[in-house]
């Protein structure tokens, strides 16, 4: 991937950013709103569904996998009942060895992809763009 590439993200993208860690859901956000990416953001799953509904597309959830309430995965299939098609990266400050249960194996079988915090932003934004194929 080039430099280039990882330098500006397409506007017509949206990303919702999934955590209940106010200062990470800050920088994931700060990242992609960095590089053009339109940004939605909650702290649990209800909030989720709330930004889900205010949208008309939703190509991207970036999901902390052990939220209070509905944990990553589940979010993850309610957000898919009205965006089937939305690409999801999983992230955790617990060992991925730790978290690799049925729910979460299941999505990531779907084309969803773990990432162990903290990561890098570079980390992040190469993953992101992967995954959009932008």
């Amino acid at each position: 991937m080039s430099g280039d590439a990882l330098q500006q993200g397409p506007q017509s993208k949206n990303v919702l950013v999934v955590d209940d860690n106010d200062e990470f859901r800050e920088f994931v956000r700060t990242a992609l709103e960095l590089v053009d990416y339109r940004v939605l953001e909650a702290t649990d799953g209800e909030g989720a569904m709330v930004a889900v509904s205010q949208t008309k597309t939703l190509d991207l959830v970036v999901c902390d996998v052990m939220l209070p309430g509905d944990k990553g995965p589940e979010i993850m299939r309610k957000v898919r009942e009205v965006f089937p098609d939305t690409k999801v990266i999983f992230m955790s400050g617990y060992i991925a060895e730790d978290l690799v249960n049925q729910d979460v194996e299941d999505i990531l079988v779907t084309g969803g992809v773990f990432l162990q915090k903290p990561f890098p932003t570079r980390k992040l934004l190469e993953v992101v763009h992967e995954m959009l194929g932008v």
